[in-house]
């Protein structure tokens, strides 16, 4: 299974924006928990993956070239001392936060 159909930032970005902004998406220099890793567990592909290379099937057959915003990305993971936040990911990837939409309020 080609997974840069798959693992591209649009779709990446969607699903963290999903999360709420303090869950927990991954785990820095864990090759199957990095929140990569985690995002393609969700589209079921299991994968493990580092700043070189992402490798997937059942026998970790199938090797595909980490994209270069990945190989950022993975970086500024791999820097942080805990489990990585959907809203530290997303302000990795340089993505705001959506703001919620403001109630409103009867006068």
């Amino acid at each position: 299974m080609a997974i840069h159909g798959i693992l591209t930032r649009p779709k990446f970005v969607t699903w963290l924006q999903k999360q709420k902004p303090s869950t927990p998406v991954g785990v820095p220099l864990d090759e199957h928990a990095c929140p990569l890793a985690t995002f393609l567990g969700a589209c079921g592909v299991e994968a493990y993956v580092d700043g070189d290379a992402i490798t997937t099937g059942p026998l970790a057959e199938d090797i595909y070239r980490t994209l270069k915003w990945a190989q950022r990305f993975i970086a500024k993971v791999d820097d942080q001392p805990a489990a990585i936040r959907a809203e530290q990911a997303l302000a990795f990837l340089g993505v705001k936060p959506k703001k919620k939409p403001r109630k409103k309020t009867r006068r």
